[in-house]
């Protein structure tokens, strides 16, 4: 089986139909790209105090950032629904990795900041992760920004981001 009908079918399992539906465009759009993404689902079900659709701008902007940030052959992880701490949670939790820059105190800072984008072409951009620092605020969520690596490709630098609500 390949990954897509692969994807398409772990996909289906999800609580959240819409997320679903978004993941499934979203690892087709990145291999149109040449763009692998390897999504890991520990849980399928979770609850929060989100609308489906607010959970649809947050997994939406984190990966469309995620794919603008590519070029061809780099991999982006996503993991859905289990803490890094281990604690557990029925909350909705994204995790979020690509190639990138150094999670800088500052850089992390301006990324939050509205109309901050560090692409060359400005118009249309600059609002995504505001929008998902808004959403996240208004539940009390949490966000975590850091580099991290993968044992696949140990010698790449990610740009993670964690989204909890």
């Amino acid at each position: 089986m390949d990954d897509r009908h692969r994807y398409s079918y772990d996909f289906l399992h999800l609580n959240n139909k819409l997320l679903a539906g978004l993941l499934f465009s979203k690892v087709n759009a990145a291999l149109k790209k040449d763009i692998q993404i390897i999504v890991t689902i520990f849980n399928y079900d979770y609850t929060s105090s989100c609308s489906d659709m607010e959970i649809i701008d947050l997994a939406g902007v984190l990966i469309d950032n995620a794919i603008e940030a590519c070029r061809p052959d780099d991999t982006i992880f996503i993991s859905i629904g289990q803490r890094t701490d281990n604690i557990q949670s029925d909350s909705f939790r994204i995790k979020v990795e690509n190639p990138g820059p150094a999670a800088t105190s500052e850089f992390i800072h301006d990324i939050f900041t509205k109309k901050y984008t560090s692409k060359t072409e400005k118009d249309g951009h600059g609002l995504g992760l505001s929008i998902v620092k808004c959403i996240v605020k208004k539940y009390n969520g949490q966000i975590s920004v850091e580099n991290t690596t993968h044992t696949e490709t140990s010698d790449i630098r990610y740009l993670s981001i964690e989204v909890e609500i």
